[in-house]
């Protein structure tokens, strides 16, 4: 039953709304940012796993085929294995990105530069549920040494970075511990001042990468003629957390709040992803800049403790994506 209510959602898609594989010809600025978003909501979901989400997963791929972006076959990613050597990949034809673990998927728009129209394909990789250097996931358990007051204890951070610049615009995360536990502890007498100790907390994350690699020629020639020109990534993840426990005091009794949890979410964008204009610079001029990562996430818990570094894959060609 699942798939045929797929199939008959992917044939309404199709007959109703699919257009032309190029983003500018339907209005660009509008199309792209449809598509970025669907793309940043398949990362998250990847990321999240939560009960269903492969086929939600596959509903959110439905969305961007009929917004014109086309799913690749192997041959078509080898071929743009091939056009990235002449960017400098020596190792393109040699070790191809297995179809296993790497969603590639593309779209193109055109962009006006001094009266020369320029065509740039969108060559996107995503991980799917296979293990890829473009996801991660861990667990870490933290403590606190001292007393804190309630609304001064930080619980879960993210901080994004591009290069040495914080990333701002994305999702970020800045919690306490009382507003995390504050709707579970049912006392008038608990509040941000309260003094609390003894905070346990087991963290769990897990992310989820994109990445946009922008093949850029001029209009009306063969994409044998494209450089790959930029190249830019995306993160999404989840930061899920547990406190076993914690003790406060309420008009002189200890209490020792039951199981709470929770999660949030975080997203980060480099500056230039997937902007085209940038990709067109940069195949005019090789002194322009040629890539936009995420380089860092940090994220923190309890007294501001480390629970992960995210380093995210910075590539520089599609064959490093695995």
């Amino acid at each position: 039953m699942k798939k045929f209510m797929l199939s008959t959602l992917v044939l309404l898609f199709i007959l109703g709304s699919y257009g032309s594989a190029y983003a500018s010809d339907l209005n660009s600025s509008s199309i792209e940012a449809r598509i970025d978003l669907l793309y940043k909501e398949r990362a998250s979901v990847m990321a999240e796993k939560k009960e269903g989400y492969l086929e939600k997963y596959e509903l959110l791929g439905i969305k961007l085929r009929a917004l014109g972006v086309e799913f690749l076959t192997e041959e078509q990613v080898q071929e743009k294995m091939r056009i990235a050597e002449k960017s400098g990949d020596a190792g393109a034809l040699i070790d191809v990105p297995s179809s296993n673990t790497i969603v590639w998927s593309s779209f193109r728009n055109r962009f006006v530069k001094n009266g020369t129209e320029y065509e740039v394909q969108h060559l996107t990789a995503e991980p799917n549920s296979s293990q890829s250097n473009l996801k991660g996931t861990g667990i870490v358990a933290l403590q606190t040494s001292r007393s804190w007051q309630a609304g001064a204890l930080g619980l879960a951070k993210t901080v994004a970075f591009e290069g040495a610049s914080k990333i701002s615009g994305g999702v970020d995360i800045a919690l306490t511990v009382y507003d995390a536990v504050a709707d579970f502890v049912k006392d008038v007498n608990f509040g941000r001042s309260t003094e609390i100790s003894d905070v346990r907390a087991n963290y769990t994350w897990s992310y989820t990468q994109t990445v946009d690699f922008m093949y850029v020629k001029k209009s009306g020639t063969a994409d044998s003629s494209q450089n790959l020109a930029f190249v830019s990534t995306a993160v999404s993840g989840i930061y899920n957390w547990t406190i076993p426990s914690f003790t406060y005091k309420s008009n002189g009794a200890i209490k020792q709040p039951n199981l709470i949890t929770g999660q949030k979410r975080f997203s980060s964008t480099s500056s230039g992803h997937r902007n085209g204009s940038l990709a067109v610079a940069a195949f005019l001029d090789t002194f322009q800049p040629r890539n936009s990562y995420v380089t860092r996430i940090d994220l923190t818990g309890v007294e501001n403790k480390t629970v992960k570094t995210i380093s995210p894959l910075a590539p520089m060609f599609p064959s490093q994506v695995r």
